[in-house]
């Protein structure tokens, strides 16, 4: 996944903000079709990576005597789910929060890449440095807003933490969402 993100980062800047912009940026299309040609396919080789790493994983579970593992997991389910039911979760919710904040996570990753390397177009010497500084402060500032995530307490009934787990990864990744928006739109003034 690291080497995809700089791929990401590299093209983005490559294509966008380089020589390679100017042929790119003659074609009659405003920037934010530019942004958003190069979001879907950034977005697109994240969700591939990911996919990739899943059959890797299950690669790695072949060698394992697959069927005879497939065959304890059928026989587990039945059993995790029902007490996940004592948290009010169940399987498909976690799959859906999961997929939920991973969607938004992506979404984080390709316009925090987008808008330092917009930053550090404007800077004219030591790039690499205030790249690292845009990054640093960017972060703080994300850690700062991310503290309106609710967090998880330990003295909820069980019932009630389910709940409050899948409020606590919703809100977050709402928050990563609006914080994309935001980036992306600075992206494209910039």
């Amino acid at each position: 996944e690291v080497m995809t993100i700089v791929a990401i980062a590299r093209r983005f800047k490559q294509s966008m903000l380089e020589e390679e912009a100017y042929m790119n940026l003659s074609l009659p299309v405003t920037m934010g079709e530019h942004l958003w040609g190069k979001f879907i396919t950034s977005f697109i080789w994240l969700f591939c990576c990911g996919l990739v790493n899943i059959i890797s994983g299950l690669f790695c579970l072949i060698r394992m005597d697959l069927p005879n593992l497939i065959r304890q997991i059928a026989q587990e389910v039945p059993d995790f789910n029902q007490e996940l039911m004592q948290y009010n979760l169940s399987i498909a919710k976690i799959i859906g929060i999961a997929s939920l904040f991973g969607i938004a996570l992506n979404c984080f990753i390709i316009t925090l890449i987008y808008v330092v390397n917009s930053f550090a177009l404007v800077i004219k010497s030591r790039r690499s440095f205030w790249k690292v500084l845009i990054i640093a402060g960017l972060l703080y500032i994300n850690g700062w807003i991310f503290r309106l995530v609710p967090n998880v307490d330990s003295y909820l009934p069980n019932a009630a933490i389910g709940g409050a787990m899948l409020k606590s990864f919703g809100v977050a990744s709402l928050i990563m969402v609006l914080i994309s928006a935001v980036y992306f739109a600075i992206t494209q003034y910039m």
